[in-house]
């Protein structure tokens, strides 16, 4: 309620503020393809992560125990996150093969994207060297494969063509896309034609003196270049030293600062085990050193937010899952 200057929980209570900072983030977007958001498995929080690690589970224990011969995983969404989950359920079941503990050939692993590249943000060299990788961990990638309707274990795909297939699966996992939060409005903030918060370049909503957002909800986009900045962590990590300082700054009556978001931001995605791709601009790593590119990128986050025993080992139980599955 901003002209109230108060938040109202679920619960019914109300919290009077001073300033206040949207940071709801975003939600899976299924682009109102039918039954989407009702079979498939989202990929954005953790109960979505949750729910998927138990039904690969329970698919995993039958074809372990012979009950179900063969297990197909079908994720559509070929970006960063797409290529990581898709690589990883890969380079797992290869290795429950090579442990003789499912039968040689019982899996299959289909990424699926309506474009034409895996990860169409980054260059074609990097294309070039993630689409290898995927082929190389076993993951079977289908382009120009545009999901058009999604039912309890099929789900229908059109081509370039416009031909359309079925394409039974076991688990259906959506990583295609998002978008930002979509009560915004409910909560009195002004949106873009994307449904993003309208933000000036200091993160404050405009027509609101005392009110900010950051993160995928406010999907910053840069006065230099007149881009949407990636919706990415460290983003959300830099945007919010911004707005606590200008928050600082509003209470000590000074002018408020403006961001200038640098104009590349490095990325690096691990696609099977202790491997990765990590991009700078001008060079590219990949392998084990653009694995622990990322794997410091990690530990540089756990350490923002816990304290530094439970940062390390946190990290190191995680490097051991991504090399229990090269």
């Amino acid at each position: 309620h901003t002209d109230e200057q108060e938040v109202e929980l679920k619960d019914g209570r109300r919290l009077p503020y001073g300033d206040v900072v949207v940071a709801v983030g975003s939600v899976a977007n299924t682009f109102g393809i039918p039954g989407a958001s009702q079979f498939a498995h989202m990929y954005k929080t953790l109960p979505d992560v949750m729910r998927i690690h138990a039904r690969v589970c329970e698919i995993i224990g039958e074809l372990e125990s012979g009950v179900r011969p063969h297990v197909k995983i079908l994720i559509a969404g070929a970006g960063p996150a797409g290529v990581e989950l898709a690589s990883e359920f890969s380079s797992y079941l290869r290795r429950l093969e090579k442990d003789k503990r499912i039968a040689h050939g019982s899996w299959c692993v289909r990424l699926m994207t309506s474009g034409k590249n895996v990860l169409p943000m980054f260059s074609e060299k990097i294309r070039a060297i993630a689409s290898e990788r995927l082929t190389k961990v076993g993951v079977d990638v289908h382009m120009d494969a545009k999901v058009v309707s999604v039912m309890a274990q099929e789900l229908k795909v059109k081509d370039a063509d416009g031909e359309e297939q079925s394409m039974p699966f076991d688990l259906f996992v959506w990583t295609a896309g998002v978008k930002p939060f979509p009560g915004l409005g409910v909560m009195g903030v002004p949106m873009d034609a994307k449904g993003f918060a309208s933000i000036g370049s200091d993160f404050r909503i405009k027509g609101h003196e005392n009110m900010f957002a950051l993160g995928d909800v406010a999907g910053f986009v840069s006065a230099k270049t007149g881009v949407r900045i990636p919706l990415m962590a460290q983003v959300a990590a830099a945007e919010a030293s911004i707005v606590a300082e200008n928050i600082v700054r509003r209470l000590e009556r000074r002018p408020l600062i403006s961001w200038t978001p640098p104009e590349f931001w490095i990325a690096a995605v691990p696609i099977g085990g202790p491997w990765a791709i990590a991009d700078f601009g001008k060079f590219v790593l990949t392998g084990r050193l653009g694995f622990w590119v990322r794997k410091a990128a990690d530990l540089k986050y756990f350490l923002s937010v816990m304290p530094w025993r439970d940062a390390l080992r946190v990290w190191k139980r995680g490097s051991e899952s991504f090399a229990q599955n090269d």
